[in-house]
C-alpha cells in the first residue's frame, strides 16, 4: 500500500466573490493602512478557520466525516463588524476583521473540533477574517498603532472546505481540497 505524503489541512468557510471585492474596496480606499508594512492576503486566499491547520494523509476520510456532520446545518448569516489589530491588541500581527458571535457557527466549530481531535489554540475563540501579516516588530513603525474601524460586512454561509494550507517564501497559499454544502 503506498501512503499519501501528509498534508497540512483545515476546515475553513469560504468567502464569496462579492465580500472579497467589497474588501479589495475597502483596503484601496483606506488611507490611512497604505502605506503599512503589511502583506496583504489575496481575496482567493479569505477566509475563517473553523479548525486549525493539522498534518492528515487520508484527505478522503475527513471529507467523509465532513459529510456527516454538516448534515444536521443549516445554511446561515455571519457578519463582520469591525476591523481591528490582532490576535493581541498589544503585541499584533494581524490586520482582521472581527466576526460577530453567532450559535450556529459557534456549534460547527465546536463540533469539527470534536469529531478531528484538534482544539483551537489557548485563548477564546473569536470568528475573524486575516485580511493582513505583518512582522510583531514592525508595529513599532506604524503610523497608527490604534485600529478600531466599524464595517458591516455579511456572508452567508452554505458551505464548508477542507483547504491545504502551502508555505513558501512568499507567503501562504491555500488550495480548496474539498467543499460541503450546508442542507
Amino acid at each position: 500500500m503506498i501512503m499519501n505524503a501528509p498534508k497540512r489541512i483545515f476546515i475553513a468557510l469560504l468567502i464569496s466573490e462579492s465580500l472579497q471585492r467589497e474588501i479589495l474596496n475597502w483596503e484601496k480606499s483606506n488611507l490611512k493602512l497604505k502605506n503599512l508594512p503589511v502583506r496583504w492576503i489575496a481575496g482567493k486566499n479569505l477566509h475563517l478557520t473553523l479548525v486549525s491547520p493539522w498534518l492528515e494523509t487520508d484527505i478522503e476520510s475527513v471529507f467523509g466525516k465532513l459529510r456527516d456532520i454538516v448534515k444536521g446545518f443549516k445554511p446561515f448569516e455571519i457578519e463582520f463588524v469591525k476591523v481591528c489589530f490582532g490576535p493581541n491588541k498589544n503585541n499584533p500581527r494581524l490586520i482582521w476583521a472581527e466576526g460577530a458571535s453567532c450559535d450556529n457557527l459557534a456549534s460547527l466549530k465546536e463540533k469539527l473540533e470534536n469529531i478531528f481531535g484538534v482544539k483551537n489554540e489557548n485563548r477564546p475563540w473569536l470568528p475573524h477574517l486575516t485580511l493582513a501579516r505583518f512582522k510583531p516588530k514592525d508595529f513599532a513603525a506604524f503610523s497608527i498603532k490604534k485600529l478600531d474601524e466599524k464595517v458591516s460586512w455579511k456572508e452567508f454561509v452554505d458551505n464548508v472546505a477542507i483547504m491545504e494550507s502551502k508555505l513558501s517564501s512568499s507567503g501562504t497559499e491555500y488550495e480548496i481540497m474539498r467543499e460541503v454544502k450546508l442542507c
